[in-house]
């Protein structure tokens, strides 16, 4: 099957200080190279030969391309209930991550261990990996001793590819 590119022409740039204006070629989801005006890239590749190339091209003159954000610390389950039931805020949307800017979570429990499960997160997790997002988390909860999958802590980190820490513990 054949790739799909996009091409992003004439965007400015930001990694993070401004870079200028310059090409964004994307395909795969995957930023596949920036070239930049007057470069070695760009004599590589006319824009002519990528024009026809891309099955989309957008005039980005008035965007802005730059890297994604981290977010470290996100309830992507949902958050909240340390006041009851009606104090509780629900589960993260893909949509609303990547409008903010983010590219890459990690998920936590919080406050709720009860309601709000570890194997929940980690299938939270996991769906978001597969949507697009870069996912991990952190195993733990505000309980002591800590809620885990595997019954320890440090087994979890080891066994459990997405779990990359411990988090809130109260």
């Amino acid at each position: 099957r054949r790739m799909e590119l996009l091409l992003i022409r004439n965007c400015t740039l930001y990694s993070p200080n401004e870079e200028g204006s310059c090409d964004i070629l994307v395909g795969g989801n995957k930023i596949l190279g920036i070239i930049k005006p007057n470069s070695s890239s760009e004599k590589l590749f006319s824009n002519e030969i990528l024009v026809k190339a891309c099955k989309n091209v957008i005039d980005g003159s008035d965007l802005v391309a730059c890297p994604g954000f981290i977010d470290t610390h996100v309830h992507v389950t949902g958050g909240g209930g340390e006041k009851g039931p009606a104090s509780r805020t629900p589960e993260a949307k893909l949509s609303e991550l990547i409008e903010g800017g983010i590219t890459t979570v990690v998920g936590l429990l919080g406050t709720d261990c009860v309601s709000r499960s570890l194997e929940n997160l980690l299938v939270k997790t996991r769906a978001l990996n597969e949507m697009g997002l870069t996912a991990y988390m952190y195993t733990g909860s505000y309980r002591v001793p800590p809620v885990t999958l595997t019954g320890s802590v440090q087994r979890d980190i080891i066994l459990i590819e997405q779990v990359i820490g411990v988090g809130e513990i109260a």
